[in-house]
């Protein structure tokens, strides 16, 4: 199990590093947003303990579920 796990993550880590470099900085800036978007969430729960509603406006969920909407409305452009 251990070497099956190690070999997926050194395929993937072979896929990474073949993809342009804009695209790699794309992710690591992406990356290091969604680490401090889970820090403002844990430290909203541990601030506004009780207040659900205040809580929830901080949650992470509600951007992931607005990126899913907008990639469900591309439009096709017409082949000229």
């Amino acid at each position: 199990m251990k070497a099956a796990l190690g070999g997926a993550n050194a395929s993937q880590e072979l896929m990474l590093d073949s993809l342009p470099d804009d695209t790699q900085e794309v992710y690591e800036v992406k990356g290091k947003l969604l680490n401090l978007i889970e820090a403002q969430n844990r430290a909203a729960k541990r601030a506004f303990d009780g207040d659900a509603l205040t809580i929830g406006r901080f949650n992470k969920d509600l951007i992931l579920r607005a990126t899913r909407e907008r990639k469900k409305k591309v439009v096709e452009t017409p082949q000229v």
